[in-house]
């Protein structure tokens, strides 16, 4: 059963969200934009920030036609039932097969960083099992732990990036501009990716009480996280260089490990300073259960939220086997971000919003 009480405010959504975006953006974002723009990454994740800013736009306009309504009977109303079976099928196997790269990319670092006997396998079923007990009790309980994880999450962090500062080599940001401006343009589009998560906005608006401030909390936490990503990949080219940025499978990760920490007396610095990532990770795939199995549920329109949520708990868990490296596990997570995830960042919204017009569907002329 849910808990009775299970409603949230804009903040709270505003602060699940940041830890989302931080959790699946940043660990690799560095190594991803000098790709496209060597030097100039962080411009790239400047122009991706703007993109995300305008499909955050109309995500936000397509939620508030049926505010009160989850995705699949507002879509419903407005293009269809049978499309809306599709649309939310869609949606629920993208989040499904985002969690499960999610959590293989969880056990393998795990494994290669802090936890060198354990399988994956072990640590991946922990996280879901974990993130499963927390998504079955309910969107309140997801809020309050929000609440307390924002600060454990990054109050430390920005005290690690800030102590790096003192040791990064801001020549190698330099000479400024100097990339071709289209292949710039281009990863900004590909690194919209990287705010993966501002789409839950289309699944998350019943669930908020003051809807009202849905709008001025979201934008918020997506510039916040847009400016703290931009100077994250600065930080980290800087420390690392163009082509040592490159060569890392995770630079950030890496970047926090080799940080040294003043008058630290902690013997594994790497896995206090790790930690705060894999608590954004439990968080991910908390809401990725949650949200799978609001969507299930209502195509469906059997059986509790509780079963969907384990049930995809355990589908996710076995998908995460089938990539054979964490390579490939990391390509298939990019891959399904962009194109996946992009087609709900805009693409469905931009439907919805046209579809609510012509139909003169809702709040479609507010």
């Amino acid at each position: 059963m849910f808990a009775s009480n299970n409603k949230i405010t804009a903040k709270q959504f505003a602060m699940l969200l940041s830890i989302y975006i931080f959790g699946t953006g940043v660990i690799m974002l560095p190594r991803r934009v000098v790709a496209f723009s060597e030097q100039d990454g962080w411009i790239t994740v400047l122009i991706a920030l703007l993109f995300a800013c305008i499909c955050l736009f109309f995500i936000l306009k397509a939620a508030s036609i049926y505010p009160n309504d989850s995705f699949y009977d507002y879509t419903s109303k407005i293009v269809s039932s049978p499309i809306a079976v599709l649309l939310s099928a869609g949606f629920a196997v993208r989040i499904i097969l985002s969690v499960s790269m999610e959590v293989r990319i969880f056990g393998e670092i795990l494994k290669q960083t802090i936890l060198y006997k354990t399988p994956y396998s072990v640590t991946s079923a922990l996280l879901l099992a974990i993130g499963a007990y927390c998504a079955v009790k309910g969107y309140e309980t997801r809020g309050r732990i929000g609440e307390i994880l924002i600060f454990l999450i990054f109050v430390p962090a920005a005290f690690l990036f800030i102590t790096a500062m003192a040791s990064a080599d801001y020549t190698n940001l330099l000479p400024v501009l100097n990339t071709d401006l289209k292949r710039t343009v281009l990863g900004g589009i590909f690194t919209t990716a990287a705010f993966s998560g501002i789409e839950f906005i289309l699944l998350a608006g019943s669930f908020i009480r003051d809807k009202e401030n849905i709008k001025k909390f979201s934008f918020k936490a997506v510039i916040i996280m847009g400016i703290a990503m931009t100077l994250i990949t600065m930080i980290t080219i800087c420390v690392f260089g163009v082509n040592d940025t490159k060569r890392q499978m995770w630079p950030v990760i890496e970047l926090m490990n080799i940080i040294e920490i003043p008058g630290a007396f902690l013997e594994r610095q790497d896995a206090v300073t790790i930690s705060f990532w894999i608590m954004s990770e439990f968080m991910i795939a908390n809401a990725g259960l949650f949200f799978s199995s609001l969507l299930l549920n209502d195509i469906f329109k059997k059986g509790k939220r509780k079963s969907y949520i384990w049930a995809s708990a355990f589908i996710a868990y076995a998908i995460s086997f089938v990539p054979e490296s964490i390579e490939q596990a990391a390509e298939l997570a990019y891959k399904i971000n962009i194109f996946l995830g992009g087609f709900y960042f805009f693409a469905v919204p931009v439907i919805i919003i046209i579809f609510s017009k012509l139909r003169k569907a809702g709040n479609c002329n507010e």
